[in-house]
């Protein structure tokens, strides 16, 4: 209920963290625990991305990479002319298993889907 909680709030870095962490702590082999935390990593998706990306070196384990994927493609079809540059900018610095699912999400979310049309 929590996380879905948070999935209603307006976009945050304090909750975008707190979702991180959710991931690593409470979702682990969970199927609705993993989906109700998607969600509110959507809603939160700019700042979710921020906060995996400067802590992919952490001691928290990372997101899966179906996640990152989805919470990726999710950003990129809101069509984020202003966020994105820095957010791949900042992939220079993330481990593999976050950059490659980040960017594989986004593009997924390119040319041809009805957004960008």
């Amino acid at each position: 209920m929590a996380l879905l909680a948070l999935a209603d709030m307006p976009p945050s870095t304090e909750a975008a963290d707190a979702i991180r962490v959710a991931f690593a702590t409470t979702v682990p082999g969970d199927r609705w625990l993993n989906d109700a935390a998607i969600a509110a990593a959507a809603r939160h998706d700019i700042h979710f991305l921020k906060s995996v990306v400067k802590n992919s070196g952490g001691k928290l384990a990372s997101p899966g990479a179906e996640a990152l994927a989805i919470v990726a493609e999710h950003y990129a079809r809101g069509l984020p002319a202003e966020t994105a540059p820095a957010l791949v900018a900042s992939l220079g610095n993330a481990a593999p298993q976050i950059a490659e699912p980040l960017l594989a999400g986004m593009s997924r979310a390119g040319p041809g889907t009805s957004r960008w049309n």
